[in-house]
């Protein structure tokens, strides 16, 4: 196989510069509905390669369209689909990214990648890890909107609270030491089963904060939900700064009850995001009282090349034929029948490299009538 699977987004090859090919389908998870996919892929194809035959007569198309080609060919590939499909290729590469959500379908050829689409799919955290944690062990799940799967903690590793404390645990002494995750002395012992119980809960939890966060959180830098009963919340909360841990599922987590909190951990997700896109538009109108947001086109791209824009704002669908030049931060309009480059696009993609913020948003929640607005950092 000579294209390559991503589940993340593409923010150094967005920039690739040369022939770029961007395409978008939406696919299908069930028979006989997926069996229609593979041929909607080759009349793309097929309007890529018209749309090469146009822009870049003189470019060698052929190991390109024989990565497609091998693609098109891959049954077990069509039988495997989901809500959506998006592919960045060059010559050299290609960029599969399978979608949890319908996509519209479209082509895009240019000296630059294409990636508003993406942009939106990636704007809310599609993936996420849910922890479940007791008084004995836990396990760690790696979710999405429509998968929830358990990661499997390597066999060597201490998971459960006698693995991990040992003979330790159910002694009663009185001593002092350094515990991980910090550097300060504890003292315990003598007060009852109950005092040594919580002091061993919060050396557990301590060490279970740290490890995932040590070997797949970091790495991932994903979102936590916790899955836990109250009484373990309050002591995971006393024991760690998780800095992904993001929302709390009341509840002692058991498989009956896996997809049920699934689903309140996906509706947790949504809300997140949702809030946090309430908060970016409210701080809009406070912003633009005091000269520190901007509707119109012009000033965004002058702020995007000064790399001033903190968040940029776009009416989805919104597209501006034409280029805007990251060196000069000049814009260039298109033809109107032109969508294979766009000024929009270019811009969120700067804004992004430069650590901003970019939202695709609803025509009705966009702050005004221009499609396209921005908060400045300075």
């Amino acid at each position: 196989m000579i294209f390559e699977k991503s589940d993340r987004f593409p923010n150094e090859f967005m920039f690739h510069e040369g022939v770029c090919v961007s395409l978008y389908q939406k696919t299908h998870r069930h028979s006989p509905d997926n069996k229609k996919d593979s041929l909607m892929f080759k009349n793309l194809v097929k309007e890529i390669k018209k749309k090469f035959e146009e822009q870049f007569p003189d470019i060698n198309t052929e190991e390109m369209f024989a990565k497609f080609k091998e693609l098109e060919e891959d049954n077990l590939f069509w039988k495997d689909t989901k809500d959506g499909l998006a592919i960045l290729a060059t010559a050299e590469e290609m960029k599969l990214f399978i979608l949890e959500e319908e996509v519209e379908t479209n082509t895009y050829v240019s000296n630059r990648f294409y990636v508003l689409p993406l942009i939106e799919y990636f704007q809310t955290a599609r993936e996420y890890f849910l922890l479940a944690l007791n008084s004995k062990d836990y396990t760690l799940y790696k979710c999405n909107k429509a998968e929830i799967n358990e990661v499997e903690i390597p066999e060597d590793e201490p998971k459960t609270l006698e693995e991990v404390l040992g003979e330790e645990h159910d002694e009663n002494y009185l001593t002092h030491g350094t515990y991980a995750g910090s550097e300060k002395n504890i003292f315990h012992g003598h007060g009852g089963e109950k005092d040594d119980s919580d002091v061993d809960l919060k050396r557990y939890f301590r060490f279970v904060s740290k490890y995932i966060e040590d070997n797949y959180l970091n790495e991932n830098k994903l979102p936590l939900i916790l899955v836990a009963l109250k009484e373990h919340q309050g002591m995971f909360k006393k024991v760690t700064e998780q800095p992904y841990w993001v929302e709390t599922i009341d509840v002692s987590f058991n498989n009956n009850k896996k997809y049920e909190i699934h689903k309140q951990a996906n509706d947790i997700i949504i809300q997140i995001h949702k809030q946090k896109l309430q908060d970016s538009l409210e701080a809009f109108g406070n912003a633009e009282a005091k000269n520190m947001a901007t509707e119109f086109l012009s000033e965004i791209a002058k702020a995007t090349y000064e790399s001033r824009v903190d968040t940029l704002f776009i009416q989805k669908g919104l597209k501006k034929p034409g280029y805007f030049d990251y060196k000069t931060g000049e814009m260039q309009y298109g033809d109107n029948k032109d969508y294979n480059n766009d000024i929009i696009d270019d811009i969120a993609k700067y804004v992004l490299n430069k650590n901003g913020k970019v939202f695709i948003v609803e025509e009705e929640m966009m702050p005004n009538s221009s499609g396209v607005c921005a908060i400045y950092r300075y």
